[in-house]
Protein backbone atom coordinates (compact mmCIF):
# COMPACT_ATOMS: atom_id res chain seq x y z
CA UNK A 1 0.00 0.00 0.00
CA UNK A 2 1.74 3.35 -0.35
CA UNK A 3 1.56 5.75 2.30
CA UNK A 4 2.71 9.07 0.42
CA UNK A 5 -0.09 11.37 -0.72
CA UNK A 6 -1.31 11.37 -4.30
CA UNK A 7 -0.26 14.57 -6.08
CA UNK A 8 -3.03 16.26 -8.59
CA UNK A 9 -2.07 17.80 -12.03
CA UNK A 10 -1.56 20.96 -9.89
CA UNK A 11 1.19 19.43 -7.89
CA UNK A 12 -0.64 19.50 -4.80
CA UNK A 13 -0.64 17.28 -2.47
CA UNK A 14 -3.75 14.99 -1.97
CA UNK A 15 -3.73 12.81 1.74
CA UNK A 16 -6.66 10.35 2.91
CA UNK A 17 -7.30 11.35 6.67
CA UNK A 18 -9.80 10.31 9.71
CA UNK A 19 -10.44 12.52 12.16
CA UNK A 20 -11.15 11.15 16.32
CA UNK A 21 -12.68 12.71 18.84
CA UNK A 22 -11.50 12.09 22.56
CA UNK A 23 -13.09 12.72 26.03
CA UNK A 24 -10.83 12.30 28.62
CA UNK A 25 -10.38 13.52 32.07
CA UNK A 26 -8.21 15.56 33.30
CA UNK A 27 -8.37 15.14 37.44
CA UNK A 28 -6.55 18.93 38.09
CA UNK A 29 -5.53 21.40 36.64
CA UNK A 30 -1.71 20.78 37.56
CA UNK A 31 -1.64 16.88 36.74
CA UNK A 32 0.14 15.62 33.96
CA UNK A 33 -1.78 12.61 33.29
CA UNK A 34 -5.33 12.39 30.92
CA UNK A 35 -7.59 9.22 31.84
CA UNK A 36 -8.92 8.85 27.95
CA UNK A 37 -13.01 8.10 28.32
CA UNK A 38 -13.34 7.87 25.08
CA UNK A 39 -11.82 7.36 21.82
CA UNK A 40 -14.12 7.43 18.41
CA UNK A 41 -13.61 8.16 15.10
CA UNK A 42 -15.23 10.49 13.90
CA UNK A 43 -17.02 9.48 10.04
CA UNK A 44 -17.06 11.92 7.04
CA UNK A 45 -20.78 11.99 7.48
CA UNK A 46 -20.72 12.63 11.12
CA UNK A 47 -20.69 16.49 12.32
CA UNK A 48 -17.73 16.90 14.62
CA UNK A 49 -19.96 19.21 17.01
CA UNK A 50 -22.81 17.03 17.09
CA UNK A 51 -20.71 14.15 17.76
CA UNK A 52 -18.21 15.60 20.25
CA UNK A 53 -21.79 16.69 22.37
CA UNK A 54 -23.06 12.93 21.36
CA UNK A 55 -19.93 11.23 23.03
CA UNK A 56 -19.87 13.96 25.45
CA UNK A 57 -23.73 13.10 26.89
CA UNK A 58 -22.48 9.18 26.89
CA UNK A 59 -19.90 9.85 29.07
CA UNK A 60 -21.64 11.69 31.38
CA UNK A 61 -24.34 8.54 31.64
CA UNK A 62 -21.62 5.80 31.97
CA UNK A 63 -19.81 7.78 34.90
CA UNK A 64 -22.64 8.54 36.94
CA UNK A 65 -23.46 4.60 36.80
Amino acid sequence: MNDQPTALPQGIPVGIRQGYSTIALIPTISARWALPLRHERITSWDNPISFGAQQWAASMSISSE
